[in-house]
């Protein structure tokens, strides 16, 4: 049998550590790649904003999302920053990436490119199952859970790779087949014991899951300047600008300003998984409608000087940003189910949720022009951050209070 040690091979994070494990630098840069990758996904919604091009989004979306979601569950509970090989396979995943995302632009449009798309993904979730196969390897308590883990990412991972052999439109079902095959894996074949009794790290998975919110939200400020940029600074840009930033300010606010994982928190300590499951899927949906507010509000700032938007530019900005609030919503919902009846945690739901349903209702208003219409959604974010302000604090065990209870 392998014995472990601490240097150079993976090791259960969950048992070797106390107190807050930072992000890498490594994960840094892995995000780094995915920023590419998202301004690619919204330079697709930009140059057209049809419903068959927001399925090939949706469609594309979904698989880069997972991509970085596998490696990124994998570190926080096996990698080990003096495993080598680790390095080097994640070396692998990150050029499998960069070439994935010259494919974006026309990654369903293009035959060849299609294939480019499966060959990158393919590689990059072999990548990950090699890791997976040296946990195997290396922490024998962890093989069942291995075991069932790879028999469904293998089994993508098939699928992925015949579709290169297949013609269009066969080529994208096979894709569509093995993402639900990946992302059901997950949630079908590991049970509560699992998920307990190799838990996620407590304050390093919300931290990623934040940090990729985060990225997404700075390329919507990369979309409002480059708006800027080629519209020019006219009275009305610049008011457009503005409140463009008020709202990514509230998107910000909103969700930092109060991390809900408590449902990360009840894992770790033996609870039901069944609100962590929720929370860690709800980010997908979330990060998706977030990178629609972005291009929404691209298309605002440059047809500032119209009367009218266009409705599927007024579905970007207002249906995105309210599905945005009712997912925070859900979100916020899964802390109060794992145990946190807190007022300020039903207040926050209450509110997002109300806050979403308005949005959404926004978007079938056909008469707004973008300043208006950016101007309504402002105060609702404004609202929002009034509310959370004024509203009761949270007990001290969240946010500032964590640290604190790792204090003699």
């Amino acid at each position: 049998m392998p014995s472990n040690n601490s240097f150079g091979t993976p090791t259960l994070r969950s048992s070797r550590e106390q107190g807050h494990r930072q992000t890498t630098w490594p994960e840094l840069l892995n995000d780094l790649v995915f920023t590419a990758i998202i301004a690619q996904l919204a330079g697709r919604l930009l140059a057209d904003d049809s419903d068959m091009s927001f399925l090939e989004f949706v469609l594309i979306y979904v698989p880069v999302w997972w991509l970085w979601n596998g490696e990124t569950n994998y570190s926080t509970r096996f990698d080990n920053e003096q495993d080598v090989v680790h390095r080097a396979l994640a070396s692998v995943q990150l050029i499998a990436l960069i070439i994935l995302a010259t494919t974006i632009p026309r990654s369903v449009e293009s035959a060849v490119l299609s294939k480019v798309f499966a060959i990158t993904y393919s590689v990059t979730r072999f990548t990950l199952l090699i890791e997976y196969s040296r946990v195997w390897y290396y922490l024998p308590d962890t093989r069942p859970f291995i075991q069932r883990i790879a028999l469904g990412f293998g089994a993508s991972i098939i699928l992925w790779v015949a579709s290169v052999f297949a013609p269009v439109p066969y080529r994208y079902w096979l894709w569509a087949v093995g993402l639900l095959i990946e992302l059901t894996t997950p949630l079908v074949i590991t049970n509560k014991d699992e998920h307990n009794k190799f838990p996620p790290d407590v304050r390093h998975l919300p931290e990623r899951y934040g940090l990729f919110t985060l990225l997404v939200l700075g390329q919507s400020v990369t979309s409002i300047v480059n708006a800027m940029i080629d519209h020019g600074l006219t009275v009305k840009a610049v008011s457009a600008t503005v409140l463009c930033a008020i709202i990514i300010i509230g998107i910000w606010w909103a969700y930092f300003d109060r991390v809900d994982d408590e449902a990360v928190r009840q894992v770790e300590k033996g609870g039901s998984s069944v609100p962590y499951r929720f929370w860690l899927y709800l980010h997908l949906p979330l990060t998706m409608a977030l990178t629609m507010v972005g291009v929404g509000m691209q298309m605002a700032v440059k047809n500032v000087e119209t009367l009218d938007l266009s409705q599927s530019a007024q579905w970007f900005m207002a249906g995105a940003l309210g599905a945005y609030f009712l997912i925070q919503a859900s979100i916020s919902l899964t802390t109060w189910i794992a145990g946190s009846s807190h007022p300020s945690f039903r207040r926050g739901v209450v509110v997002r949720f109300g806050l979403g349903i308005a949005f959404t209702g926004l978007g079938f208003i056909s008469s707004l022009g973008p300043l208006m219409l950016l101007g309504l959604l402002a105060a609702g974010v404004i609202g929002l951050i009034l509310s959370d302000t004024l509203g009761p604090e949270p007990p001290s065990n969240f946010e500032g209070g964590r640290e604190q209870e790792n204090q003699p």
